[in-house]
């Protein structure tokens, strides 16, 4: 993974960004952007997929979002010198991906879905009392 982004509003609109990212030609709203682009190259390259991002990241709705994107190396970060210029709301941080506060290790996800148990259990046991 080189790059990820974060900080959408909702799990909606983080799923259509992804399916938007991964499907710029399908989409309805990337379709004129991919076309009027030039030297964007084949789109399964992955400076052709940075391109793309940072062509959404400029577009509504995503230029309204106050989203952070975080490479992880600073190594693949050449391949964004012909992008637009992202919205200056935009955060844009180099971190290796443990060190992202949306970062989520299975012991922490377990301990997670225990309190869930917990508190579904309080709630059955307070349902069956009525």
């Amino acid at each position: 993974m080189v790059v990820v982004v974060f900080g959408f509003p909702s799990k909606i609109s983080a799923l259509q960004f992804e399916w938007e990212w991964q499907n710029p030609t399908r989409s309805r709203r990337m379709q004129d952007k991919i076309r009027n682009c030039s030297n964007i190259g084949n789109l399964y390259l992955l400076r052709a997929k940075i391109r793309v991002l940072y062509e959404m990241l400029s577009m509504p709705p995503w230029r309204r979002f106050p989203l952070r994107v975080n490479w992880n190396s600073s190594d693949h970060q050449e391949y964004v010198i012909n992008c637009p210029t992202l919205p200056i709301h935009i955060d844009i941080q180099t971190a290796p991906i443990e060190q992202l506060d949306v970062y989520i290790t299975k012991d922490q996800d377990s301990d997670d879905n225990e309190s869930d148990d917990e508190i579904d259990s309080t709630n059955n046991n307070n349902n069956n009392s009525q």
